[in-house]
């Protein structure tokens, strides 16, 4: 009977064995992807309308606090970035001088997304930039003749 109630010898290498194993796997996991950075970041980055298609969110009231109402305001212009996080510099984004989300020349695994009919996401839209510089000209051609008139 003290037979069936302990946990043999194979048991308890086995046991031993497995933790091992998962301990092994959980330690080189961590290391690859937290303590090398080896995983992606997709971000977005600012995007010039007038020279490439870019994805076009307008702020919604209903959805968003942060939308002032006004159409120019809350219309921004972005690129979607892939980049391996090894690769992104400990740097504030917002100041001057720090490129957190620039794809640098030849660097491997870095990828600027653009917007089109297969990467749009849901509640955003693509501009055209040729569409986009053919407006600018005509608000800029409309104004002109209100102010002549």
């Amino acid at each position: 009977m003290e037979e069936d109630e302990t946990i043999d010898e194979a048991s308890k290498k086995f046991f031993l064995l497995l933790f091992i194993v998962i301990a092994w796997v959980v330690g080189v996991s961590y290391y690859r992807f937290i303590f090398s950075g080896n995983y992606p970041i997709v971000a977005n980055a600012e995007c010039d309308p007038t020279q490439k298609a870019c994805f076009v969110h307008v702020c919604d009231p209903e959805l968003e606090d942060n939308c002032t109402g006004d159409q120019v305001t809350d219309t921004s212009y972005f690129v979607q970035i892939s980049r391996m996080a090894k690769n992104i510099p400990l740097c504030d984004p917002n100041k001057n001088g720090c490129d957190a989300m620039v794809c640098l020349e030849g660097e491997d695994d870095c990828e600027e997304i653009s917007c089109d009919d297969t990467t749009v996401t849901e509640g955003d839209t693509c501009n055209d930039p040729e569409a986009y510089n053919a407006s600018l000209l005509q608000s800029e051609s409309d104004s002109e003749e209100s102010q002549q008139e």
